[in-house]
């Protein structure tokens, strides 16, 4: 069951954020922060105001593992369903973003907001992957296929080009790239022109930080996230996780 977070402050930063950032695919770092929230220990960044979820820890060594129903929603009357009925998805569900919409299409960043913590023990390079599905519903192949991520604290790049880097704060777009009506492990940051690679992510000391996701495409599926340090195996993704409590 996923959780929601109110607080006018947010609210009010959320709106700003979506005025500046328009219908572009990255938005800017998140302003303010809540001073009844202590500093987080990654990177001494404050943490986003309102989080009210546990954060998930290393399953093994390096590999961390969240549900996607298991996040913090900035603002309660969003776009994101909980959902179960479809096979083969794992934990108690997942998210559906804007499943009643009647077209096939997207929106800009600021929309359906999450927040995911969780814990580094182990400091370095990390692989964002995502489980996601694209509805067999009769859209083309490149809609119904991505969300927007980035991290709080630290920033993230996508393969060695000059300049792919997403701004600590900042979310651009990732696309499924698998097929229809199948869950699939993986994800790209889609940087226009064929830039599209897997998003890396360092964390530079041991600490608790902060995934972000916006909803963007209708009827897309998000059902886990992953992170795996470069150094260790990610073992089986799909593996049952124990009770969170963020249920």
């Amino acid at each position: 069951m996923f959780r929601c977070a109110v607080r006018g402050m947010i609210v009010g930063s959320v709106l700003a954020l979506v005025a500046c950032g328009g219908g572009n695919d990255v938005i800017g770092p998140d302003s303010g922060s809540d001073a009844s929230n202590p500093p987080a220990s990654g990177n001494g960044v404050p943490p986003p105001p309102g989080v009210t979820v546990a954060a998930v820890t290393e399953v093994a060594d390096g590999v961390l593992i969240g549900e996607a129903e298991e996040g913090s929603h900035v603002n309660p009357s969003d776009q994101w369903t909980e959902k179960s009925s479809l096979g083969g998805h794992l934990g108690s569900g997942y998210l559906v973003w804007k499943v009643g919409a009647g077209s096939h299409g997207t929106n800009g960043t600021g929309q359906g907001v999450i927040y995911y913590p969780f814990t580094i023990a182990k400091p370095g390079t990390y692989r964002l992957k995502l489980r996601m599905q694209e509805p067999s519903d009769g859209a083309a192949e490149d809609e119904d296929n991505d969300v927007f991520v980035g991290f709080h604290e630290v920033t993230t790049t996508w393969g060695s080009k000059a300049g792919n880097v997403i701004a600590a704060g900042s979310v651009k777009k990732m696309f499924h790239g698998g097929g229809k009506g199948s869950w699939d492990w993986g994800g790209n940051i889609d940087g226009g022109d064929g830039n599209r690679q897997p998003p890396d992510v360092t964390f530079p000391q041991a600490g608790t930080y902060h995934l972000i996701i916006h909803g963007r495409s209708s009827h897309l599926h998000l059902d886990r996230w992953a992170l795996i340090h470069e150094d260790s195996a990610s073992g089986d993704l799909n593996r049952a996780l124990a009770p969170s409590g963020n249920g």
